[in-house]
């Protein structure tokens, strides 16, 4: 009896590691807003306004967004050095906090206001 269930054993250990692989052949689908090559925003001009305040300038690269990305419904979002989240549709003159002392670094991406999602993220620091 022992040795017939010796056997089973064996034979489920073989059976169960000879299981093919279910994802082989699927992909994942393609998402627009994770780790893009080039950044879709870039800071053109920093510009401290007083003790505690700088205004950013950006660029928007159109050519960098997916198709598939509907712009009309994108705006720009900034995580300051505070962690406040600010989004806007501007694109000068977007007055944000900085760090009294020492630098102030900007995490700085798309907004889709529509679907809630913020783009991968690019850094920006300000001396």
């Amino acid at each position: 009896m022992q040795k017939a269930i010796a056997l089973f054993i064996v034979a489920l250990i073989i059976f169960s590691c000879k299981k093919e692989n279910e994802l082989e052949d699927s992909i994942l689908g393609f998402n627009p807003y994770e780790n893009p090559v080039l950044p879709f925003v870039t800071v053109e001009q920093s510009r401290a306004v007083s003790a505690d305040i700088v205004s950013l300038d950006l660029i928007i690269h159109f050519d960098r967004i997916p198709d598939n990305v509907d712009t009309r419904a994108i705006q720009q979002g900034i995580i300051d050095p505070r962690g406040d989240t600010i989004v806007t549709a501007k694109e000068k003159n977007i007055f944000v906090y900085k760090n009294i002392n020492g630098p102030s670094t900007y995490r700085i991406g798309l907004f889709d206001t529509e679907q809630k999602r913020i783009s991968a993220l690019t850094e920006y620091t300000h001396q």
